[in-house]
């Protein structure tokens, strides 16, 4: 019995250079000692991550073009965009990083928008990425305007595994970031995503797909600026799309 209560101190005395009283209970539980000397406490649960159901942004107060950044390199499957113009170098940029680093990325424009001087589209289709140009004769109704003029992005895998939204006013442009009063809002619920997935696969069906080679864009734009001051563009805006460019 000596012997017992000998070895009980010895451990006791072992622990002690381990864990101050106060820690009994807490980290470890001492066999022989006083049980009403050990203190219990109730395990605390780690809070649960908050992951974010929208956020609001405004231009030019925020910084709208680093959240864009953000999301297209993070994101880890694809990205579909449809944007009205798109004349933003370090988004294009961006966008073909994706592309060479597996990304699959999908990009819908309009296309009066696709002839445009700075446009950066025909550098995307330039680099792999898949470009589609609406057709607004899609449908045989005349109407006055009939634009795409959409302005989204979907990212199918971007940050927590998350599904995103973006969209608002925002055209891909410096002049939207810097100097427009513009709003974008990004969404992550899954149900609003999956309707914008949906719609995108419509416009698809409501576009060619570009199969250009870079001196047939570069005569289009040329032939578009002539048409532009002599008033036919504005009349025909498809017809000219069609007669310009190599499409499949």
């Amino acid at each position: 019995m000596k012997m017992l209560k000998k070895s009980i101190l010895i451990l006791l005395c072992t622990f002690s250079l381990c864990a101050q009283e106060s820690d009994f209970g807490k980290t470890h539980f001492i066999v022989g000692y006083p049980h009403h000397k050990q203190k219990t406490f109730a395990i605390k649960e780690q809070p649960k991550k908050v992951i974010r159901k929208q956020r609001v942004l405004f231009s030019p107060d925020d910084n709208i073009k680093q959240e864009l950044l953000d999301l297209i390199n993070n994101e880890q499957e694809r990205i579909q965009v449809a944007v009205y113009s798109f004349t933003d170098k370090v988004l294009a940029n961006a966008l073909i990083a994706a592309k060479k680093r597996g990304i699959e990325v999908e990009v819908i424009t309009d296309p009066t928008q696709y002839l445009e001087r700075y446009n950066k589209t025909p550098m995307l289709k330039d680099n792999g990425v898949s470009v589609l140009v609406y057709q607004p004769n899609h449908k045989k109704v005349k109407t006055l305007a009939n634009l795409m003029h959409n302005k989204f992005a979907i990212f199918f895998n971007n940050k927590n595994n998350q599904s995103i939204v973006w969209t608002g006013s925002l055209n891909w442009t410096v002049s939207a970031q810097k100097s427009n009063q513009e709003n974008i809002i990004v969404l992550y619920d899954r149900h609003v995503v999956e309707r914008y997935q949906e719609q995108f696969g419509v416009l698809k069906k409501r576009c060619r797909m570009v199969a250009h080679r870079r001196n047939e864009i570069l005569f289009a734009r040329s032939n578009n600026s002539k048409l532009r001051k002599s008033g036919i563009l504005a009349r025909n805006k498809s017809n000219v799309l069609e007669n310009t460019l190599n499409m499949s």
